[in-house]
């Protein structure tokens, strides 16, 4: 899974990269191809995220207005499963470890019912606004980045036929007044990565906090589980006898 400090080292490595990169090039300012570096950062980083998320939270697209519903997990059907054995709907007559049994079924129950909001929470806090980023915003990002890229190649070829040819003076001017309006709008855009950056780090950290939250309750139930199991346990010398 990836963490907070996989966003520091995915960035540390982009702004090297673009670092190097520069020294051969100098055709837009530092600060912008940093932006640019991060930008890649933070996608290679939500990407990682959401695929993570996807491969152990299985979610039932719903049909608007239904909200989505979680896939019955295996723990879910575990539980299913020993709350028939707990009732005894298996077998002819009782027998002494139904104590035991309906232990596991009451902490599986409890520990699904759990993991299903946790996952549900996570979907919907953490993976859907990292997903609508990667669909929707940065396509749309690089779509402004690209026409600018072209927009400078076609200034930077007017502006040297325009040396070449003064007659053509006007339209160069005109190409690189449009590149740089389109340059502006990139770097406005750009400019608004330091609150994507904010928002991966709130989702990450959520994620990580409700994680940690589900484990703590899971070993807390499942010491309560045990202890109440080797108390049933030891009585059973006797529930056999009583048979």
């Amino acid at each position: 899974m990836a963490g907070i400090q996989s966003v520091h080292g995915t960035i540390e490595r982009s702004r090297k990269a673009a670092s190097q990169e520069r020294e051969s090039s100098s055709e837009y300012p530092p600060e912008f191809e940093q932006e640019i570096a991060q930008l890649k950062a933070f996608h290679s980083v939500a990407e990682n995220v959401v695929s993570s998320i996807a491969s152990y939270i299985r979610v039932i697209e719903p049909s608007p207005p239904h909200p989505p519903q979680m896939m019955q997990s295996e723990l879910k059907q575990l539980s299913s499963v020993l709350d028939k054995a707990s009732q005894n709907q298996f077998l002819d007559e009782p027998v002494a470890l139904l104590p035991i049994i309906s232990t596991m079924s009451d902490v599986t129950t409890a520990l699904a019912r759990k993991e299903n909001a946790v996952n549900q929470e996570i979907y919907e806090r953490v993976w859907k606004p990292l997903k609508s980023w990667l669909d929707e915003d940065y396509p749309r990002i690089n779509r402004e980045l690209k026409k600018c890229f072209e927009m400078h190649g076609e200034a930077t070829s007017a502006m040297a036929d325009a040396q070449r040819r003064p007659a053509r003076a006007s339209k160069a001017e005109t190409m690189k007044e449009r590149y740089e309006k389109q340059f502006k709008l990139c770097q406005k855009e750009l400019d608004m990565m330091k609150m994507v950056q904010k928002h991966q780090y709130t989702c990450l950290k959520l994620l990580l906090d409700l994680q940690y939250d589900l484990h703590s309750y899971c070993e807390k139930e499942l010491d309560k589980a045990c202890a109440a199991m080797a108390t049933a346990y030891g009585r059973l010398p006797q529930a056999k006898e009583d048979l």
